[in-house]
């Protein structure tokens, strides 16, 4: 398999030649999670597509999978422009981690609990001795 090196300004990033569409794409999804892009900034085909040593036709097929995706909108002749979330996006995100943290906790508790030592006397079913550290 053919590999392509690309420069992203900190360290050069293999890429895949025949999934470079979708290596591109996570590499500009990641620099816009992580704040290297941020909302309102343009970014325009040509300038990345020289950036990153690549083609322009995975870039633009990059592009409309971030607009795809709404995490950017394109304007015709100008480029593609990173959108600011709205205030309720961002109230739903903050749910949702408070709701996925929840649920990684009961999780968590339910597996540590299954490790728990086991006492069995005889025949009896095994009984699970939790040790609490408050001495409850």
């Amino acid at each position: 398999m053919a590999f392509s090196r690309i420069d992203t300004g900190r360290s050069s990033e293999l890429l895949q030649k025949r999934l470079l569409p979708d290596e591109v794409f996570e590499l500009l999804h990641n620099r816009i999670v992580t704040g290297q892009y941020r909302p309102g900034q343009w970014l325009r085909q040509q300038e990345l597509a020289r950036e990153l040593g690549v083609s322009p036709t995975p870039i633009r097929e990059a592009l409309d999978r971030l607009v795809s995706a709404g995490l950017a909108q394109r304007f015709p002749y100008r480029g593609v422009q990173i959108l600011q979330p709205t205030t309720e996006e961002i109230a739903e995100a903050y749910v949702l981690r408070g709701l996925l943290e929840v649920a990684a906790t009961n999780w968590s508790t339910r597996s540590s609990l299954r490790g728990q030592l086991c006492e069995s006397k005889g025949g009896e079913p095994c009984r699970v001795i939790i040790h609490s550290s408050a001495g409850l």
